[in-house]
């Protein structure tokens, strides 16, 4: 018994020995490379290297170009800058050999007393003046600052003096309407703090292809970093800024550049507000407000509400007459606006039915004890009803029907001295034997005599 005990003893020696022995074979296996899909812009005072790019960044890029092994297993910024480097530069940075690499496109720098990586060369520029910014916070260095998917990182060259600081947005992106000023604020970054550029600061377009920037007229920062600016046309703009700042550093005022802030404003049209009413027996207007950037409008109709619509008009006028209806019909419309390949959200639906005109009471008059009251003609109507009302608090009733071809006046007769008479008339059409209405008129009052 003894002995068996001993043996097992032996035998868990011998197993933990071995584990041990094998631990620093997996300790030093190599990790799987991974992913993340972030955005990079580079930019200084006066421009962009890259201005928003998405990039797919694999965490070995910097083994792989460069033969730098990081300490951290993720990717990191020197991953992102190696990529962007491809994107920008493709096969002639991808095809070049490590030395011509770093002759002419990017190139990194190892300190022993620090441990980490710093870069001396910057797409093409030599530069010992570059910061690195993750979702707007400075990052360390950079084979030690790990970025994750949907990160945000910005390279910023700040120039030889290193006065210069980054500089953002209050926001990423704006979602505005076409003619409606929006607020932008402006701060930039010294070591932390954030501080407000001059009064005056420009904002800017950026061109995407080139990265130049270009001063929007009349755009400019007040002496809290913000101004109010907007775009009368639809579709993406990339806005940016530039201009002086001045700032307190270590005990002594000093003034340098904002770096080129980025922020996409994505513009829309405002969504029409669409009328549809009658005009005649067999047409409906539709009619709306101008929409500021808007070329043109497009109506689009259906018999049913919620589906089969389809468009029947293009127009660069605020309304649009349907003609050419089935009297009775109703009908569905919505209109959108355009600006060349930009449209607006459809309108809310709206219906209408062709039928006769609005009658118009032009007279209402006291005539021998009677009271005579006299319209307007509604083209294409076969007649029209006369209603009355006797009093404040009575109801209105159908008095009288007539024909159009008899007459487009009304005796009313049975009239009480000093008592008010309120009126109101509709026209109609037969349409296959039954009646389509139209709307009343006003109502008219009047105190017999």
């Amino acid at each position: 018994m003894e002995k068996i005990k001993n043996k097992n003893i032996i035998t868990l020696i011998v197993s933990v020995a071995m584990a041990f022995t094998m631990f620093p074979a997996f300790a030093s296996a190599d990790v799987s490379p991974v992913t993340a899909k972030v955005w990079f812009n580079a930019s200084d005072a006066e421009r962009f290297i890259m201005s928003r790019q998405e990039l797919t960044v694999s965490s070995d890029l910097s083994n792989e170009y460069y033969d730098i092994l990081e300490q951290e297993n993720g990717v990191t910024v020197i991953d992102v800058l190696i990529a962007a480097c491809i994107k920008k530069y493709g096969n002639a940075f991808k095809n070049a050999s490590i030395e011509e690499r770093k002759e002419d496109y990017l190139d990194f720098s190892y300190s022993e007393a620090y441990d980490s990586w710093s870069v001396t060369k910057w797409f093409g520029q030599s530069t010992f003046s570059t910061i690195y910014y993750i979702n707007k916070s400075m990052s360390g260095s950079v084979d030690q600052s790990v970025v994750s998917n949907g990160d945000l990182i910005e390279s910023v060259y700040i120039g030889e003096s290193f006065s210069d600081l980054y500089s953002c947005f209050d926001k990423n992106s704006y979602s505005v309407k076409t003619g409606r000023k929006f607020q932008i604020t402006i701060k930039a970054d010294t070591w932390g703090t954030a501080v407000k550029p001059n009064a005056g600061t420009r904002i800017c377009s950026i061109d995407k292809s080139t990265g130049l920037l270009a001063v929007l007229p009349g755009m400019n920062t007040d002496a809290d970093g913000k101004a109010l600016i907007s775009f009368a046309k639809p579709g993406t703009y990339y806005i940016s800024a530039k201009g002086p700042v001045t700032y307190d550093s270590f005990g002594s005022t000093v003034t340098g550049k904002i770096t080129a802030p980025w922020a996409e404003v994505k513009v829309t049209m405002e969504t029409p507000s669409v009328k549809a009413a009658n005009k005649s027996i067999k047409s409906i207007k539709i009619s709306w407000k101008k929409i500021t950037g808007a070329e043109k409008y497009q109506v689009y109709r259906s018999v049913k509400k919620n589906k089969g619509f389809k468009k029947v008009k293009t127009t660069k006028k605020t309304y649009w007459i349907n003609t050419k209806l089935k009297t009775g019909k109703k009908y569905y419309y919505k209109v959108r606006a355009i600006s060349g390949t930009e449209k607006s959200s459809f309108s809310n639906v709206k219906s209408a039915k062709p039928k006769p005109a609005k009658v118009i009471i032009s007279k209402i008059q006291n005539r021998g004890g009677n009271i005579l009251i006299n319209w307007k003609k509604v083209k294409d109507a076969d007649g029209y009803v006369i209603y009355k009302k006797e009093s404040s608090k009575g109801k209105f009733r159908n008095v009288k029907t007539l024909k159009a071809s008899y007459s487009k006046k009304y005796t009313s007769m049975g009239i009480k001295k000093g008592k008010v008479y309120s009126y109101k008339i509709k026209a109609y059409k037969i349409v296959k034997g039954k009646k389509v209405y139209g709307d009343f008129s006003g109502i008219k009052k009047i105190k017999a005599k």
